[in-house]
């Protein structure tokens, strides 16, 4: 009779705390937020990132990449450009990994008889990815809106940290001294990352299986 009182209880604890870690998972998955840190700054000239205007923003899996009020703008001269790039690192809470990360970026600008064009790219836990080439070459009334990505990266091997870097270009021309009109700025750039919660180790499926076994076999030839 001990013995029996015992495996009851002893299968009980298992399985309450067996819950109690499903909970604890479901609930986190909700409420899990990655970390963002050690931004850094390409410092190339003219800057089109802004360190200090950097922040997650949402449920806090996106960072908003802040943005100084630059204009390629090749009206007049020869050409104006622009390169910059920005670094940090993306930590994922205790108990999860990093899925996927992902690059979007969004501006305006116009041109007459004159090019502008936008570019960017991000790499991710070594991983390059381009988000291509947007152009402007034909003539336009007025600012018209463009976009590029986003450029996704799946992250493989269940990293919990990774290091991600960005890299921007804006590029302007016209005819020197001539009329024309070419410009373009970015007005938008975010990075939104997705995690999930590390697995329940096969083990531990294996225990609350083997316990609820041995209940239902020590059950059965009770009865008989």
């Amino acid at each position: 009779f001990n013995g029996e009182e015992k495996m009851k209880k002893s299968f009980l604890w298992v399985l309450v705390l067996g819950t109690a870690l499903l909970l604890f998972t479901a609930s986190g998955a909700i409420a899990a937020t990655v970390t963002f840190s050690n931004i850094t700054d390409g410092d190339l000239s003219p800057l089109l990132f802004d360190v200090g205007n950097t922040a997650p923003i949402g449920d806090g899996n996106t960072l908003d990449i802040g943005l100084n009020n630059f204009k390629a703008d090749g009206g007049g001269v020869a050409s104006l450009s622009a390169l910059d790039t920005l670094s940090f690192k993306i930590t994922a809470p205790e108990g999860y990994y990093i899925t996927k990360v992902s690059y979007y970026e969004e501006g305006q600008g116009q041109t007459n008889l004159g090019v502008s064009i936008a570019t960017g790219s991000i790499t991710a836990a070594g991983i390059p990815q381009n988000l291509g080439v947007h152009i402007y070459n034909s003539a336009m009334v007025g600012p018209v809106p463009w976009s590029l990505g986003p450029g996704d990266i799946p992250i493989p091997g269940q990293q919990q940290s990774i290091d991600v870097s960005l890299v921007n270009s804006l590029f302007a021309t016209t005819i020197p001294g001539g009329a024309d009109i070419a410009w373009i700025e970015k007005t938008k750039a975010t990075v939104a990352v997705e995690i999930a919660a590390i697995p329940i180790p096969s083990a531990v499926w294996l225990l609350f299986s083997g316990l609820a076994c041995m209940m239902g076999l020590r059950k059965k030839f009770k009865n008989r």
